[in-house]
């Protein structure tokens, strides 16, 4: 679903953030504006989607750019992901069948 309320992805997202992190937020199911309300009225800290370090992407393309990849919903696609050059995947959902994962998930 689209429903984002009570979502860990928010808390952990402005953790990331909020400790130096770039971001590319990806969810197939949630729309754009709906990324955008979630980070500026539900973080503590005041996030702008407009900031360089935070980017919201329609799609996946290379994550061979990534140093860590984080999975925290569990459609379908994310179980099979490939996350070529990705240093570490925190699988929240344990659902990611790569090897090099660490589950923190369930």
């Amino acid at each position: 679903t689209g429903d984002t309320r009570e979502s860990s992805a928010i808390k952990v997202s402005e953790i990331l953030y909020s400790n130096g992190a770039t971001l590319s937020i990806y969810d197939p199911k949630v729309q754009f504006k709906t990324i955008v309300n979630d980070i500026e009225n539900l973080w503590e800290i005041k996030g702008n989607f407009k900031n360089k370090r935070i980017n919201i992407v329609d799609k996946l393309t290379s994550t061979s750019e990534c140093d860590v990849f984080v999975i925290l919903t569990e459609w379908e696609e994310f179980k099979y992901i490939d996350v070529e050059g990705t240093k570490v995947i925190f699988d929240g959902r344990n659902i990611n069948q790569n090897q090099n994962k660490f589950s923190i998930g369930k």
